[in-house]
């Protein structure tokens, strides 16, 4: 008697010596949450990734399957975890890639989770009980793990009158693009460290400083050299569609704290965009250019845009001269 077997659809199974295809389902016929589900358990093959992904992301009821993961039986958890290593096997520059690295970003926000390769496995330390570096807006730790491997924390500062969501989506943002950027002239983010601040990133520390504490030490590098190189990193964030929306200086030897961050450093802002105090909502390509070229005038010079003007007010007023 032939015993009968249930196996996935397309597989090739043997059954009294003879191979038998069963047919797969069209993808485009599967219910979302089916899809879904297939992405969740995810089995490492790349074969129809990319129609799987588009079919899915184009489905009329995607948002209100992404929202109820749990009523259809699908751990968020474990659906972030796989389209997370989905990104890496995608083609660069590919619209779908783009759509996959938005379509993690929202589900993290929504569930205020992150892949859990996100979060460092080694126990991290502060070098100091003061941070490297301060701001309004963040601040920058030394670190180190048990190998001893020197990492910088860079921890938002949180304030009670905003909303906690935007600091996830902030985080959450950042911190995605940051995983998946793969570019010699872009910094990319290793992880978070929760234990230590509940919002922050960890990078590579930079142990030969920013731009201008590089220039001050190698008086005779070739600053075009690095020009090119800072170019060639915005050219390849703006061809992912990112904008970096904070270019400055002390974001260089590499770019980083990208991905139009909640705020602007006035010296380098383009005069279109918002006035002192406003948050940055529209930064766009055209304004990270503009940002560039003060970046430009930075190391030719050596001294940063209006060297001479320490009030912000005025600095505001002297951007928005030729509106």
């Amino acid at each position: 008697m032939m015993r009968i077997s249930l196996f996935p659809a397309g597989r090739i199974v043997r059954e009294e010596n003879q191979e038998l295809t069963i047919p797969a389902t069209p993808i485009h016929r599967l219910p979302t949450s089916a899809i879904l589900h297939r992405i969740a358990h995810w089995d490492g093959s790349s074969q129809g990734m990319s129609q799987v992904l588009t079919t899915v992301f184009a489905a009329e009821d995607y948002l209100d399957c992404i929202r109820d993961l749990g009523k259809r039986n699908i751990d968020p958890q474990m659906y972030i975890n796989s389209l997370d290593q989905i990104i890496d096997i995608l083609p660069i520059y590919s619209g779908v890639r783009k759509l996959c690295i938005q379509a993690l970003t929202e589900t993290c926000i929504l569930y205020q989770l992150l892949p859990t390769s996100y979060t460092f496995a080694s126990r991290l330390s502060e070098s100091s009980s003061t941070p490297f570096a301060s701001g309004r807006h963040a601040s920058v730790w030394k670190i180190t793990n048990d190998e001893g491997a020197v990492f910088a924390l860079r921890a938002l500062c949180v304030y009670e009158t905003d909303p906690v969501e935007s600091y996830y989506k902030r985080l959450y943002t950042e911190v995605i693009i940051g995983r998946h950027v793969k570019h010699p002239n872009v910094l990319s983010v290793d992880g978070v460290a929760p234990e230590l601040f509940r919002f922050c990133t960890v990078s590579k520390w930079m142990r030969k400083g920013d731009m201008l504490q590089y220039i001050t030490t190698h008086p005779d590098v070739n600053r075009l050299s690095l020009l090119i190189g800072v170019t060639r990193g915005l050219e390849y964030l703006h061809g992912n569609e990112v904008v970096h929306g904070d270019l400055k200086s002390a974001g260089i030897p590499r770019l980083r704290d990208f991905g139009k961050s909640s705020w602007f450093t006035l010296r380098y802002c383009a005069p279109e965009r918002p006035e002192l105090g406003l948050k940055k909502q529209n930064a766009t390509y055209e304004s990270d250019v503009y940002s560039l070229s003060m970046v430009i005038v930075e190391l030719a010079t050596g001294q940063p845009p209006f060297p001479q003007v320490q009030d912000p007010e005025v600095i505001d007023s002297r951007r928005l001269e030729n509106c």
